[in-house]
């Protein structure tokens, strides 16, 4: 349960910050890089968006296993293209069905992949 946990947070998080780092390089100065962010920690976040990290996390593993399937079932370029829209679509509104933003949800696990107190507390807030 522990390892497929870890692998759900990532792919989740990997995923989603595909969605969010075109828009947020857009955005970003060129001369504003990631060492110079602040980069968030355990106490940035309340129970309720670590309660709400860990169900889309959930969700976002099944989500990201069926789409796999799929893709594994062409060799169809478009037709991935098409599933890997849909699933990031999914997946995004997932996230923010709850309130929870694509932003604060890639900066909980990106804590998360550091932190293992977090990764501790995540995996209780999941099994409960």
């Amino acid at each position: 349960m522990k390892a497929a946990f870890k692998s759900a947070i990532a792919l989740a998080f990997g995923i989603c910050t595909i969605t969010t780092s075109m828009a947020t390089y857009a955005k970003t100065p060129s001369h504003v890089t990631q060492s110079n962010q602040a980069k968030p920690t355990a106490s940035h976040f309340s129970n309720t968006q670590l309660k709400k990290f860990a169900k889309a996390s959930h969700q976002l593993a099944q989500i990201s296993h069926q789409a796999m399937s799929q893709l594994n079932q062409t060799k169809d370029q478009a037709k991935q293209k098409k599933i890997r829209q849909r699933t990031e679509q999914k997946m995004v509104s997932v996230v923010r069905q709850d309130g929870l933003s694509v932003k604060a949800f890639n900066q909980i696990g990106l804590a998360a992949r550091k932190n293992p107190q977090l990764q501790k507390k995540l995996q209780q807030l999941t099994d409960q």
